[in-house]
């Protein structure tokens, strides 16, 4: 009976993640509780994380998983994505930026 939200963003873009959940919290937060349910991605993980350390009224939760679709598993192998993140204050409201390799 609750009401849910998804949003779809890249794990490549933690600024962006961030982005979006700011604007979940500035229009939430005064009316209801703000649950966050990071799921298929580590990133997304990290950076409900790294969002929860400046609003620790946001409730995060991690869902366990009912089913494994082995059609969505990862196969061989690539370069290794790195995302060096700019110091805590500088990842909330625009004071910095994110960069990525």
């Amino acid at each position: 009976g609750r009401r849910a939200s998804t949003q779809i963003v890249s794990t490549l873009h933690v600024k962006e993640s961030l982005g979006v959940l700011e604007r979940y919290y500035d229009y939430l937060i005064d009316d209801y509780d703000l649950v966050i349910a990071p799921i298929c991605s580590k990133m997304h993980v990290v950076t409900s994380y790294l969002f929860w350390e400046k609003y620790g009224e946001v409730q995060l939760t991690f869902p366990v998983p009912i089913g494994y679709d082995p059609s969505k598993s990862p196969r061989g192998f690539r370069l290794t994505y790195s995302v060096k993140l700019a110091a805590k204050h500088g990842l909330f409201r625009h004071q910095g930026a994110v960069e990525s390799d």
